[in-house]
C-alpha cells in the first residue's frame, strides 16, 4: 500500500474513532426522572431531577403545589435569589390552566458553600430535599383532573465548573374536587 493510500487510511480511523468519543450535545429541555451519584462521564442532565407531588384542592379553593428538586452528590444549583445578579437563579414557572392559577414560588433557604471559583461564600441547594411550595387557587376551576405545565431553569456546577443554564419540563397534576 503506498503511503498517501495509508495516510488517508489512518485519517479515516481517527475521525471515525473522534466521532464515537464525542459526546453529544445536551437537549436545553431534558425531563429528567432520577438522580444517580455521578461519575465523570454522567450527562448533565442525570444531574438535577424535579418531583411534583399530586395536589388536591377544593372549587374555590386554596391548596399548595410542593416541588422536590433533587441535585447529584458533588454537585449544586444556585438558590432563588443567588448570591450575586450574575448567578443564575433557580426558578420554578407554572402556566395557569383551566381555573387555576398560582402565586409567587416559596424557595427552599439556601445552604452557604465557599467554592475555589468564588470569593465568598455562595447560596446554593444541594442534595436531594429541596422543596419549592408554590400557592395555588382554583377560584374558577370545574372539578376533575388538570396538569399544570411547569419548568424549572436551573444551573448545575460542581466545585470547579458551571455548567449551561438549562430548562426542565414537568407537569403538577392537580385534582379540583
Amino acid at each position: 500500500m503506498s503511503s498517501s493510500k495509508l495516510t488517508v487510511a489512518a485519517s479515516i480511523v481517527v475521525y471515525l474513532l473522534a466521532a464515537n468519543c464525542a459526546q453529544q450535545p445536551q437537549s436545553a429541555t431534558d425531563q429528567v426522572s432520577s438522580v444517580p451519584t455521578p461519575s465523570p462521564k454522567t450527562p448533565l442532565r442525570d444531574v438535577v431531577s424535579v418531583q411534583a407531588e399530586r395536589v388536591e384542592i377544593k372549587a374555590g379553593g386554596r391548596a399548595e403545589a410542593r416541588v422536590k428538586i433533587a441535585v447529584a452528590d458533588g454537585y449544586h444549583i444556585n438558590a432563588n435569589p443567588p448570591t450575586y445578579d450574575y448567578l443564575k437563579a433557580t426558578e420554578l414557572e407554572v402556566s395557569p390552566a383551566q381555573g387555576i392559577t398560582t402565586e409567587a414560588p416559596v424557595y427552599p433557604p439556601p445552604v452557604k458553600r465557599k467554592f475555589g471559583f468564588a470569593p465568598d461564600e455562595l447560596a446554593v441547594y444541594e442534595g436531594r430535599e429541596n422543596l419549592i411550595r408554590l400557592p395555588l387557587r382554583a377560584a374558577q376551576a370545574a372539578s376533575g383532573d388538570v396538569a399544570l405545565e411547569a419548568k424549572l431553569r436551573a444551573q448545575a456546577c460542581d466545585d470547579q465548573t458551571c455548567y449551561p443554564p438549562r430548562e426542565i419540563r414537568f407537569v403538577i397534576p392537580v385534582n379540583v374536587r
